[in-house]
């Protein structure tokens, strides 16, 4: 996070394509307070699955190297006034980068039969919620169809 003035207060958000990959992106997106929030949407989190997720020094360091190539002037980690980290589930195809994992999510059924959803995105949670409704009454047989809400 930092704070607009570095950018030069923009009035919209900046794309900018990750050096050297075809469809990855950093994103500056000006936001209320006089702030612009800067990041991307994946990165790998290899290993235990922390409590508190962080951003990383290496990981400030990439966002700054590459918001660094659209910008006339130069922001360093001085210009940081905050940083943030969230980790987003996605199911293990064991193949490829985290980027281009389906973010599609999955209901499933344990032997013990407690239903789950995995994977997804939070923007789809209504979408998530139906699904592992409609399977929890179809696995138990009962009554009342599927669940489908008006947008």
């Amino acid at each position: 996070m930092f704070d607009a003035a570095a950018f030069g207060n923009p009035t919209a958000a900046l794309t900018i394509p990750i050096p050297g990959e075809l469809n990855r992106f950093v994103f500056a997106m000006p936001e209320q307070l006089g702030r612009v929030y800067l990041g991307l949407t994946d990165e790998e989190a290899p290993g235990p699955i922390p409590d508190i997720p962080v951003a990383t020094g290496a990981e400030v360091t990439f966002l700054l190297d590459t918001v660094n190539t659209a910008l006339q002037t130069r922001l360093t980690e001085r210009d940081v006034i905050g940083t943030y980290a969230g980790l987003r589930p996605l199911i293990d195809s064991g193949e490829g980068k985290t980027a281009d994992i389906s973010r599609e999510h999955a209901v499933t059924e344990s032997p013990s039969g407690v239903v789950s959803v995995i994977g997804g995105k939070l923007t789809e949670y209504r979408y998530m919620a139906q699904d592992v409704l409609d399977k929890a009454v179809a696995l138990r047989g009962l009554a009342g169809g599927v669940c489908r809400t008006a947008n």
